[in-house]
């Protein structure tokens, strides 16, 4: 079925529950938090290295890895990165590996490489694309895969022709006066500086759906920025209060996804990097979000989300995590001992599974390699059944309201279930 019959489709049953006119993740009726009881439970981590990388020869890294799930099948989208000449800037590809328990890992191949090479096996800059941060939503039953492009100045919108191998650029939000006119695009004025020339692109774009919009984060240098839009490729919009996070190098850049659970809470993974890149990465529960008004504030609440030396510390001040932190030298066999800047989160329907990257202490600043936590009790309370992929149109039950969301086409209806423990 084409795009076009799909959303025919959906339009034909606004009054009945459509599962496959939303957007996947929804975690709105899960109630459990994926930051309490982080623990590997015998994973074998790291679960995935630059040397399980088999189609880009010598990598030097993996890192910023996204799931998906659906079928029976657990998918992880991430960065591949591989410096060209010593000390030179890496060029990132991305790269897909495929699980059947979420924990285990086989790597399989290149999804997305726009990175042109000359007869000696080296970069064409001016005809190269960096890609790294590739986060994947299904929405109106359309794959899309959002990377970051901060080198061009770009964030791009990919849609899967052939999930999950193959992708199609379908929108570019770009900087005005920088780059190419690629592809459908909307740019933005981002000259704060008033020097005539655009500022750093947007790093760590992180997309997600919030009260029937969508909303994206992203970061330039030390300010984190916010934009919003009816329409997933189209309309984008500043937030009236940019930059939203202002001048902070312990929370502006984005570190993952951000996780929409139990009835629309917000909670914004972060990246500090202080004292170098990928420092730890921290937890920010959003309190206040509208086209003109932002608050947030870091989770303090039994599972201060403060990650450092190798360990989820579950304390109540990010400061007692500081202080009890192994210094590198003491334990460098560890896979992520130095550092982190990436988490992802994914319900299973009995628990959370994360993946993270992580710095080990040896090995250069390119030892960034994957791993897997799960999260929350071993009996989470749900009140709905795991990871339905499409369900079955039916009828609307006296106890369930209805939420009207502005979309890319126009209006779709959903049923909301009522909440089962009232």
């Amino acid at each position: 079925m084409n795009t076009r019959s799909h959303y025919m489709v959906c339009l034909l049953f606004t009054v009945l529950v459509v599962s496959s006119c939303s957007t996947i993740p929804d975690w709105r009726d899960v109630t459990v938090s994926p930051l309490t009881n982080i623990r590997e439970d015998g994973i074998d981590n790291p679960v995935l290295e630059a040397t399980d990388v088999t189609d880009v020869v010598d990598a030097n890294f993996v890192a910023d890895p996204f799931l998906f799930y659906e079928d029976g099948v657990w998918y992880m989208f991430f960065e591949v990165g591989k410096r060209y000449h010593e000390g030179g800037t890496h060029w990132g590809r991305i790269g897909l590996a495929t699980s059947h328990d979420g924990t285990r890992w086989t790597y399989d191949r290149i999804v997305l490489d726009e990175i042109a090479l000359d007869a000696t096996g080296m970069p064409i800059a001016a005809n190269s694309l960096h890609h790294s941060y590739p986060q994947v939503i299904k929405h109106n039953g359309i794959y899309y895969m959002i990377t970051e492009s901060y080198r061009q100045h770009q964030i791009r919108f990919f849609q899967a022709d052939s999930f999950p191998y193959e992708w199609r650029l379908v929108f570019n939000i770009a900087e005005c006066g920088f780059g190419p006119e690629v592809y459908p695009r909307q740019c933005f004025d981002t000259d704060v500086t008033g020097d005539g020339e655009p500022d750093v692109g947007n790093v760590d774009p992180s997309i997600f759906r919030f009260n029937g919009k969508w909303w994206l984060y992203g970061s330039k240098g030390r300010n984190g920025y916010l934009y919003h839009s009816n329409r997933l490729l189209g309309d984008w919009q500043e937030h009236d209060n940019n930059p939203v996070v202002p001048d902070s190098a312990f929370k502006a850049r984005a570190g993952g996804r951000v996780i929409v659970y139990d009835n629309d809470r917000v909670i914004r993974i972060a990246q500090e990097y202080r004292e170098r890149y990928g420092q730890r990465v921290r937890a920010f529960d959003v309190i206040t979000l509208t086209d003109s008004e932002y608050l947030e504030t870091e989770i303090l609440e039994g599972a201060s989300f403060c990650t450092d030396g190798g360990v989820f510390c579950e304390v109540g001040t990010p400061d007692t995590c500081n202080d009890a932190v192994t210094p590198c030298e003491d334990r460098e066999d560890i896979w992520n001992l130095c550092g982190m800047h990436q988490l992802d989160a994914w319900w299973t329907g009995e628990h959370w599974l994360l993946v993270t990257d992580g710095y080990k202490c040896l090995g250069g600043r390119d030892n960034w390699s994957i791993g897997m936590f799960i999260s929350g009790p071993p009996a989470a309370r749900i009140r709905e059944p795991f990871m339905e992929k499409e369900r079955e149109p039916g009828p609307i039950r006296p106890d369930t309201r209805i939420e009207r969301d502005a979309d890319s086409e126009g209006t779709i209806q959903r049923q909301v279930s009522p909440d089962l423990s009232r």
